[in-house]
């Protein structure tokens, strides 16, 4: 079968892979656990073959200009959130922020570049949003406050708001 996203089909060949593509992000990353997958681009609405993909291994595609690179990865953190985990090894905390966002549904602001890129390496598994923040900061050497949700006038409600201050860096 083939799993189709806006710019990258994967023709899997009996596997156990992930794909991830959100249209909020500027990549599209498929790791390969077992067996093999094929990788084509989609532009102007032509496949191109980019690669077979091996155990292993993380392809990532980036849309906008068309790049494609394949690098050695532990594919299990790739696949942790089917049993309930965020894994996250040597990651930028922007891309930290904007797993926590999908996963908890809130709203995460970073509040200076130096922090947006410094890397974590943490697992949670189990743990409420306030819960994994405080964990973090024993990580990392940052802070948190949480703006909870409001009523909005339609009725629905506003996410709920993080903000990730860094308590060595200045600005």
């Amino acid at each position: 079968f083939v799993v189709k996203t806006e710019n990258l089909n994967v023709q899997v060949l009996g596997t156990k892979f992930n794909v991830a593509s959100y249209s909020d992000d500027d990549k599209v990353e498929v790791a390969l656990l077992e067996g093999s997958v094929a990788l084509y681009s989609k532009n102007d609405n032509q496949e191109q073959f980019l690669s077979d993909l091996t155990p292993g291994k993380l392809a990532s595609y980036y849309p906008a200009d068309r790049r494609f690179k394949i690098n050695e990865t532990d594919t299990r953190r790739h696949i942790a959130w089917r049993d309930g985990k965020l894994c996250f090894y040597e990651t930028p905390m922007r891309e930290v922020a904007r797993e926590m966002e999908r996963w908890y549904n809130c709203q995460i602001v970073i509040d200076n570049e130096k922090l947006a890129n410094m890397h974590l390496t943490a697992t949670f598994e189990g743990e409420n949003l306030e819960q994994a923040l405080k964990l973090m900061s024993l990580a990392a050497p940052t802070s948190y406050s949480i703006t909870p949700s409001k009523k909005l006038s339609d009725g629905t409600f506003s996410k709920q708001k993080v903000t990730i201050k860094n308590r060595s860096i200045t600005k």
